[in-house]
């Protein structure tokens, strides 16, 4: 059964920082389908802290203008913002641990990322979320989907039983747990 539904997708923040720092290059491309409402992004407090922190990094700072920084940190924070992530993963990096997080607190498709050194990439998937880079998601998805919704059967995993379903949509999924079936 096919559903429409709005695509979730968190983007890595050296993506974000990427698409300031080269206009019309994949980054760019994502960043501006986002802002156009092609899908619905996701980002959190610790996320917005860490692009405000890496912006000040002399090498970065040398060529991003914090105008164009805040002016990007106000448009995130009309984006899904998670208040709250229990950050538990265990991956190669650390710090792109709540990258993690975030993927299982908010269900989304995708996870993309340039970080080809910390792992995420060979990861592949955290449970429904796929992991990417920006020029397969540009080519992958973004030219495959309409203007506001895309039609795909997504993946689902209830977090108490861990039924996998493929029907239904983000909001509609059921499984046997929550229809008190005890199979």
């Amino acid at each position: 059964m096919v559903s429409r539904t709005i695509m979730r997708v968190i983007l890595d923040s050296n993506i974000l920082l990427s698409a300031l720092i080269s206009p019309h290059g994949a980054p760019d491309t994502i960043y501006r389908a986002w802002r156009s409402s092609r899908f619905e992004l996701v980002t959190s407090h610790v996320q917005l802290d860490e692009i405000r922190r890496a912006s000040r990094y002399p090498k970065l700072k040398a060529i991003l203008q914090p105008a164009e920084v805040g002016t990007m940190i106000n448009n995130l924070r009309r984006a899904l913002v998670l208040e709250y992530l229990s950050i538990e993963a265990e991956i190669d990096d650390p710090d792109d641990a709540f990258l993690v997080a975030m993927a299982l607190a908010s269900n989304a498709d995708y996870l993309v990322t340039g970080d080809r050194n910390a792992g995420l990439l060979q990861r592949e998937h955290v449970e429904r979320t796929r992991i990417v880079t920006a020029s397969t998601f540009c080519r992958e998805v973004l030219q495959n989907v309409g203007a506001r919704v895309i039609n795909y059967t997504p993946r689902h995993l209830c977090q108490e039983c861990g039924t996998r379903s493929d029907e239904g949509s983000i909001t509609s999924f059921s499984c046997s747990h929550r229809n008190g079936d005890t199979r």
